[in-house]
């Protein structure tokens, strides 16, 4: 996906992002979609699995994040502003993050079930 260039291509590109999300919600009944803080907080206290829908964060954010050309970086920013110990990614790697937060990145889904 290229950069956007215009407010209503960086709403499409997290649209399509959420779009996404609920796709991999209604495959995998164990995931539930987030889209604020406090439903991602809930579920990660609550130990549920959750994928993040970004629109809502990312335009209500005071600092700028990273468009969905780059998904990564939008993760990356994401586990900046939750203050996240780790950051795990399938495939890419994020830009640098913070100090503090780690940084792995798995091959799959096989992988990534090692990690609970």
């Amino acid at each position: 996906m290229p950069p956007a260039r215009s407010e209503a291509q960086r709403r499409i590109g997290l649209l399509a992002i959420e779009q996404a999300a609920w796709a991999l919600a209604e495959r995998d009944p164990r995931f539930g979609v987030s889209a604020t803080r406090t439903e991602l907080d809930w579920a990660l206290k609550s130990g549920h699995l959750s994928v993040w829908a970004p629109s809502h964060m990312v335009t209500a954010a005071l600092h700028p994040a990273p468009d969905a050309s780059d998904p990564a970086a939008l993760a990356a920013w994401l586990a900046e502003d939750l203050g996240a110990a780790l950051l795990v990614t399938a495939g890419a790697m994020p830009p640098p993050v913070a100090p503090g937060i780690g940084v792995r990145a798995v091959a799959g889904p096989e992988e990534l079930a090692t990690l609970r």
